[in-house]
């Protein structure tokens, strides 16, 4: 899979060893990106609804999935 390979990636340039790594969504300002990278997204953007991207307010975008992250959290919580 692409994600893991990337962590991966990201680990071993940085001589890291996770017990454990996964990537989650984020947030998209509209209202504090530049022109060039919001236009960029704006391709993108009618995409976000379907997806199940909520907007939050007005030109914020929030993809992250809360019950995922609480989920790896007690994962990685046994882990420990």
């Amino acid at each position: 899979r692409i994600t893991k390979k990337y962590l991966e990636d990201k680990a071993s340039k940085y001589d890291l060893n996770p017990i454990s790594m996964t990537m989650f969504g984020g947030i998209w300002d509209y209202n504090q990106m530049g022109k060039i990278y919001r236009k960029f997204l704006d391709a993108e953007r009618e995409n976000f609804i379907p997806a199940g991207i909520k907007e939050t307010e007005p030109g914020v975008y929030d993809s992250r999935n809360w019950d995922e992250i609480r989920k790896w959290v007690k994962e990685l919580a046994r882990m420990i």
